[in-house]
Formats: C-alpha cells, structure tokens, sequence
C-alpha cells in the first residue's frame, strides 16, 4: 500500500474510533417534563431530567404547530374549542431555551450545543358528553428519547460528545373551559370551549392505556371539603364520648 492511501486509511480508522467512544451508551433518566401555552402560538416547554454525568433544566422553549400533538388545544384561539389530539412533542437545537450539564461541563443549548426531545404518546378524543364540562383530564403513557451533541476544547483539541438518553412514564394533559376563544374566520365569536392549560410528563410509572374523565366542577371541590371535614369532625366527636 503506497504511503499516502496508508496514511489516509489510518486518519479515518482513528476518526471513526474516536467518534465510538465519544458516543456513550443510551442512559435512563428520571424527572418531569411540563408544557404551558405561550398565550399566542405555540408551547413552552420546561424540564427537570437527570441521568448517569448528565441533567437538563431548561426554563423554557417555544415551539409551532406540527411539532407537538396538542397544536390544536394550545391554540383554541385560532382552531376552536379541543377536541382530539396526542400527547406527542418534540424540539430541539434552538428551540430550547437554558442550560444542560454533560461529563461535568455545563452548555447553553443552542444551534452549536444542542439537544433534542422526542416524545411519542397516544391519540385520544374527547367524548362528546364532556365537551361542555368545566375541565378534563386525559392520562396517556408516553416514551421519550432525546440526546444532546456537545463540543468543548481540550489542550487545544475541539472533542465532541453525545449522550443518549430515554425514559417512560404516564402523561396528563389538563384541559380547562375558557369562554374568549376569539373569533373565526368569518368573524364570528367562537363559542366556549376547552383549551390547553398545561400536560404534564411524569417519568416512572406507565399509564396502562388512554384515560378521559371529566374533573370535578370547584362547587363540587368544595361540597367534598366540607363533607370531608364533617366526617373526620364527627370521627373526633366520637372519639372524645368513648
């Protein structure tokens, strides 16, 4: 083999040795994940994930429709009252507000630095009968994937890495009754509806499947306070004649 084609061979040999190990194995992590409306278009999104040399707490991110199942919810505004949709998401690169911690070194996500979140999740639809309640609630289990590529110079070398994580747990989504939906596209006030308030992304225990229920209207919150107070007052009384 004549000296240049051996010297090549062996750069790219070495390249693609030190980009193996750069690669670490898929991690498991633990924590939360939350997605808020904007009040305009879109979601924010904040996290709370930690794993094996690596966490993730980012104040925030924006997204736009076709990135997350729940567009349509978030958005009530400009599409009506929610109806159907997935607790589906995903972002990445600059899209993600914060900061995150690799092998000890922290980064500010962004287009060099970046992670990614990828969550799927399942369809669900609102029945019909709990169209015109005050809130529900619908559980979904969820998977995530995510990953985050960092690059930091060391003794004059720019080394790169990247970690893999992944998670499961139980999504919920809330969903409140809001009377201002705006208008549509003729000009006339949509009705009341439900809308996002926010989905919740717990890491741990698995939802068996999709779960849609109604929520209980605040009076009703209230009346169960009280009977609840009435029968552990009457429990003391009990206690006190014995």
């Amino acid at each position: 083999m004549k000296r240049p084609v051996f010297l090549a061979f062996s750069l790219l040999c070495l390249v693609a040795l030190s980009a193996a190990q750069a690669r670490a194995d898929t991690i498991a992590v633990t924590g939360t994940m939350t997605l808020t409306p904007t009040g305009s278009i879109g979601v924010v999104l904040r996290t709370n994930l930690s794993g094996p040399n690596f966490s993730a707490n980012l104040g925030g991110g924006g997204a736009v429709g076709g990135n997350f199942g729940i567009a349509r919810c978030a958005e009530a505004a400009f599409f009506g009252p929610c109806t159907s949709g997935n607790l589906g998401f995903f972002i990445n690169g600059a899209d993600l507000f914060g900061r995150f911690i690799v092998n000890g070194s922290e980064y500010s996500s962004g287009i060099l630095n970046q992670m990614f979140l990828d969550i799927t999740s399942s369809a669900f639809t609102i029945p019909a009968e709990l169209s015109e309640a005050s809130g529900v609630l619908v559980t979904a289990p969820f998977t995530l994937r995510g990953g985050a590529d960092v690059e930091r110079t060391v003794t004059g070398d720019q080394v790169f890495n990247r970690v893999d994580f992944t998670a499961q747990g139980t999504a919920t989504l809330f969903l409140t009754r809001q009377q201002d939906l705006g208008f549509d596209a003729f000009g006339n006030r949509r009705p009341a509806g439900l809308a996002l308030d926010r989905v919740e992304y717990s890491i741990g225990a698995v939802a068996s499947g999709v779960n849609v229920v109604a929520t209980p209207e605040p009076a009703t919150m209230v009346l169960l306070g009280s009977g609840l107070l009435g029968v552990i007052g009457a429990a003391r009384r009990r206690r006190r004649k014995d």
